[in-house]
């Protein structure tokens, strides 16, 4: 008997049928990580403009200080949104969302 890669087991039934098992992501599974994505993307470009903006165009250590705390608060929002795009993603891969 020969081994195959494709496991024979319905995954829905359980029954022994030779299927292709189910994808990783599903199309909207695909388009909901895309639009979170795009939603953490978008401000987070215009902040970094406006923060580099800033930098270029100030002359004292003051406006300085206020770009540097702007990106820090940026990168510990993306952080955040960071890891509830995870959880989505792994609540979508076990079946809780979706």
């Amino acid at each position: 008997m020969k081994a195959s890669l494709i496991p024979c087991v319905d995954y829905r039934t359980g029954a022994g049928a030779c299927v292709f098992p189910r994808p990783a992501m599903t199309l909207l599974e695909v388009v909901v990580a895309v639009g979170l994505l795009a939603l953490i993307m978008v401000p987070m470009v215009s902040l970094l403009t406006t923060s580099s903006n800033v930098l270029q165009a100030s002359q004292g250590r003051h406006e300085r200080g206020y770009a540097l705390e702007a990106a820090a608060a940026l990168l510990r929002g993306a952080e955040a949104a960071q890891v509830a795009t995870t959880r989505l993603r792994a609540q979508f891969a076990t079946g809780q969302v979706g």
